[in-house]
């Protein structure tokens, strides 16, 4: 008995994993979640149906109740599978995809229902033995998870149900005592004889062969694996992405697809690639063409490539016809590699997963790319998702880690010095998400890119324009004055250096004290506003227009005065540095530095992935950091910089300009010369 509770457990295991696979094929892959709930479902009615039928099913011996069990379990799963690969449901909402998928449901929900009997009525009727039957139930759940791999890469998923057909047969045979193991065996036997008939003969077949989307298209080639179903059809499969700018032939295809839903082309190569020219004017080429219009161009001995998910070959064929002399192929699918493109459709491709320039690899792209010692020229990965859900019932594509910023890191690092990454991606419904996402990528790379003195122009640009009387007044506020009475001057007579003083707001307050200021903006216009109102008050301290760093003075100071956020306007570390020392050097025994900076980090994937990229081809006076905020700004096309720090930055910076901090008031800090 316990033998037979063992197998019927594991049956439904590997019928409920089954079933994602084939609902992701015959339906779609969000339908593959059914198979959790549907298990779920059938299950406990089965435990109901168990307990309001307790009477009458205690009237029975538990050996045949459980054996008839079985053999209906065995027959219900049969049935349920032949409906369950020719029902189709669309995904508008309407009457008749409404009772489709509550057939659906509830063919699919009829093996467990009676595989669920046959489990809850060994554990209600062997109480007493309740332990050791919970034993072979978790026992047999296990092994059915683990030979359901390899059963699903030898027989495909209608194959790995019908072998729990089986494997319910074998558990009535179990169940029975042995005089009446003949007779449910022979049972057996018949209720296996009609399906077997039907696949033989091919009228009633157990196969998937009316997917969606293809319809009336004759099937080459299908084949299932734990992870996919592969099909190549007789019929050509369309361009992505070809310019209208071609006019010539096109090849011979052959479509291909994962699941019925995500498609490759296979091409009629010919031997010399004169029929596949029209590769130059498709999109996912762009790379190449990139490459060419560098001033060195590619390689005049030909270049290295390398493809993360060639599928039928098309970039493979792309990389050949820009003159590769060496291109890498990572496929993870092995049937595609080896049944399909070295198989059976070898001689139709021109062999072009066995030509003797690429190089083929049945693995994971990421995985590859970290292992490999070899860098490329061009890396490309082009629309390699498979919208297929995973065995386990989750929506996984099976590449879905090639787009993680530890992937771009890795890609980068195996690109030579003038090397060339490209992603092609399908568009939908997120476009605008992506179209972002992109924008930001490409902003912060151009940004890293962009001379030094242009960066501080559009800072300087920015506070040129801002008009800060306008929105602020042109006197500071309590608060605002509160603090500068606080930490940048408490008494009369100090001399203050105000840094980035612009239009000279924070200069008021500190000369009606009594302090002598002096101010330095690189903006003239903030400047002469500032002077202006000064004017108007009596004042005309010394203001001078230049970037802190490049200011030349020889006054001393009992204060210098960062203005607000200006330091998180100054580009790299290094110079930030810089800075804090020349603040430094010019204070009197017994002064200060006293600075704001921006502390709200941003984490932008994005932006990470843009500085990242930036930085490889970035100059020497300038490097984008982490925590660095671009900004785009409508007058000019130089964004405007800050950088958003933590307390332990500026701690570091002001250790490495050889200062401390003394005092802190997130975000104002007080720092000192060290002794």
């Amino acid at each position: 008995m316990l033998a037979g509770v063992a197998l019927v457990s594991a049956t439904l295991l590997m019928i409920e994993l089954a079933l994602t696979r084939i609902f992701s094929v015959v339906m779609y892959y969000h339908f593959a979640f059914l198979a959790i709930s549907i298990a779920l479902f059938g299950l406990s009615a089965s435990g109901v149906f168990a307990y309001l039928a307790r009477t009458r099913l205690e009237r029975r011996d538990l050996t045949s109740l459980l054996s008839a069990a079985s053999l209906v379990y065995a027959a219900t799963t049969i049935v349920a599978l032949f409906f369950l690969v020719r029902l189709r449901v669309g995904l508008n909402y309407s009457r008749e995809n409404l009772l489709l998928m509550l057939t659906i449901y509830a063919l699919a929900a009829l093996p467990f229902f009676t595989g669920g009997l046959v489990i809850t009525l060994a554990i209600a009727r062997q109480s007493s033995r309740i332990n050791m039957v919970y034993a072979a139930d978790l026992t047999g759940a296990a092994a059915g998870c683990l030979i359901l791999i390899p059963l699903l890469n030898r027989l495909g998923a209608p194959g790995v149900v019908l072998t729990a057909a089986v494997m319910a047969i074998a558990a009535a045979v179990l169940f029975a005592d042995r005089a009446r193991r003949p007779r449910i065996a022979t049972i057996g036997a018949a209720i296996l004889l009609l399906p077997l008939a039907g696949q033989l003969s091919g009228r009633a077949g157990f196969d998937v062969v009316d997917t969606k989307g293809h319809r009336s298209d004759r099937i080459l080639f299908a084949k299932w694996n734990s992870f996919s179903r592969i099909g190549v059809y007789e019929r050509t499969h369309g361009d992505w992405s070809l310019s209208p700018a071609y006019t010539g032939p096109l090849p011979d295809t052959r479509y291909m697809d994962i699941d019925s839903a995500a498609s490759t082309p296979i091409l009629g190569l010919a031997p010399d690639f004169s029929n596949v020219q029209y590769l130059k004017y498709e999109l996912t080429a762009l790379a190449y063409h990139l490459k060419e219009s560098q001033g060195s161009g590619l390689k005049a001995e030909g270049f290295n490539a390398l493809v993360i998910g060639p599928g039928g070959g098309r970039d493979l064929v792309s990389a050949l016809v820009f003159g590769a002399r060496h291109v890498d192929g990572v496929e993870i699918n092995p049937i595609i590699a080896d049944d399909v493109m070295r198989g059976q459709f070898r001689e139709f491709s021109g062999g072009i997963y066995t030509h003797p320039r690429v190089r083929i690899v049945v693995d994971d792209g990421r995985s590859f790319v970290r292992r490999t010692p070899d860098r490329y020229d061009v890396i490309q990965a082009s629309l390699v998702d498979t919208w297929a859900a995973t065995a386990a019932g989750a929506y996984t594509l099976t590449e879905n880690t090639l787009y993680t910023v530890e992937a771009f890191d890795d890609y980068l690092d195996h690109l030579t010095d003038e090397g060339v990454l490209t992603m092609t991606r399908w568009v939908f419904e997120r476009a605008s998400q992506l179209c972002g996402s992109l924008s930001d990528v490409f902003l912060y790379a151009a940004a890293a890119v962009t001379p030094l003195n242009e960066v501080r122009e559009g800072v300087r640009q920015y506070w040129a324009d801002w008009d800060g009387e306008g929105k602020f007044g042109t006197t500071p506020f309590p608060w605002e004055q509160d603090l500068l009475a606080r930490f940048v001057s408490d008494g009369q007579g100090e001399r203050v250096l105000i840094v980035g003083c612009g239009s000279c707001r924070d200069a008021i307050p500190l000369l009606q004290r009594g302090c002598t200021v002096t101010g330095v903006d690189p903006a003239e216009e903030a400047l002469e506003r500032g002077r202006r109102r000064l004017a108007e008050l009596g004042y005309a301290p010394r203001l001078d227009c230049a970037f802190f760093e490049d200011w030349e003075h020889d006054a001393v100071f009992d204060v210098c005065w960062f203005s607000w956020f200006v330091y998180s306007h100054m580009p790299d570390s290094r110079r930030r540095i810089q800075a804090l020392r020349k603040a430094a050097r010019c204070l009197a025994p017994g002064g200060r530095v006293v600075l704001c900076y921006m502390n709200e980090r941003v984490v932008s994937r994005a932006a990470a992935l843009g500085r990242r990229i930036g930085n490889i081809w970035g100059r020497p006076e300038w490097r984008l950091e982490e925590g660095d905020v671009l900004t785009r700004v409508s007058r000019t096309s130089v964004p405007r910089y800050d950088h958003r720090f933590t307390l332990d930055e500026i701690k570091a910076e002001a250790n490495a300009a050889g200062l401390h901090l003394a005092y802190v008031l997130t975000p104002i800090v007080v720092l000192k010369p060290d002794d």
